[in-house]
């Protein structure tokens, strides 16, 4: 008879092969999925006992995974349910909801599971626990090289740079940039702006003298927040925006250019952001600035 549990310490490489198969992965795939997932765990110190399975006999079916985050929330993993027959399907449903359960509200504001288009059995599983559907976020890269030059800033626009002294000024500018945001507006009402700073913060490595906040006129008007990732040469531009005040202006143009010259001239080779499908003008400065799609995936959230 199926069963759900929480798996034993010596079933954490077994699960996670289930979690993370692709459909079109053999064996061996899957297995260095797991492995690669481990290594990542271990460089963050992710507790891997966070699984709880659907067992028939001594075969794991199915597997779900919740990963903390900073900033009060939680990424969810669940594997493939497309092939369990209803009444496996009934039990994958149960276990996650038990995750669910087991996510105090306390620790979580929200949990979010990121999947993709095509995952259509995940997303209707992820639905019945009660997963609301957000956004769909595009993932975009760049590659970039020390030719591109310094960016010409117009008259009127200076820059502060991050630090304790300012935080403040940057928080406030960043909830104010949220108002009427076209970037998974969803999120601006389930966590508080330091939260989401420590989300920001999290994102890389966490660079001080990479946040910048533009001012014009000596007025506030957008902040643009780099992470350098912890692998490679490669840069992600965490968060870009500007307040109500001062869009349709070419402020989150100059941020853009800025952001891509500082980081070719500091060497990095890829930036890398994410854009909401729904966000078009975002999307056409991107566009201009030579971002390619990497892949796509649907944001699907769960608020306690």
């Amino acid at each position: 008879m199926p069963e759900i549990r929480a798996i034993n310490g010596h079933e954490v490489r077994k699960s996670l092969t289930v979690l993370l198969k692709e459909p079109h992965d053999d064996s061996d795939k899957a297995l260095q999925r797991a492995l690669s997932f481990e290594n990542m765990a271990a460089a963050h110190n992710y507790d891997l006992q966070r699984q709880i399975v659907v067992t028939s006999g001594d075969e794991i079916i199915f597997s779900t995974f919740l990963m903390p985050q900073k900033g009060g929330s939680a990424f969810v993993f669940i594997s493939d349910p497309a092939q369990l027959d209803p009444e496996q399907w009934l039990l994958a449903l149960a276990a996650v909801k038990e995750l669910i359960a087991k996510s105090s509200k306390v620790d979580f504001t929200f949990l979010q599971l990121m999947l993709s288009p095509e995952e259509t059995a995940k997303i209707q599983l992820a639905t019945q626990a009660g997963f609301i559907c957000g956004s769909e976020i595009h993932y975009l890269y760049r590659q970039i090289n020390s030719k591109i030059g310094v960016v010409r800033i117009p008259p009127g626009v200076r820059w502060q740079i991050y630090s304790e002294k300012n935080h403040d000024l940057f928080a406030k500018v960043i909830e104010h940039s949220w108002i009427d945001s076209l970037d998974c507006p969803e999120m601006a009402d389930v966590r508080s702006v330091q939260q989401t700073i420590d989300s920001y913060k999290s994102a890389g490595v966490f660079t001080r003298t990479c946040w910048s906040l533009m001012l014009y006129e000596d007025e506030p008007v957008g902040v643009c927040l780099l992470s350098p990732l912890s692998h490679g040469n490669n840069i992600e531009l965490t968060y870009t925006g500007v307040v109500p005040e001062a869009r349709g202006r070419g402020f989150g143009k100059i941020m853009l250019n800025r952001a891509i010259s500082l980081s070719a001239i500091d060497g990095y080779k890829i930036m890398t952001l994410a854009v909401d499908d729904k966000n078009k003008y975002a999307h056409n400065i991107y566009d201009h600035a030579g971002f390619k799609n990497m892949f796509t995936k649907v944001a699907m959230l769960y608020t306690f």
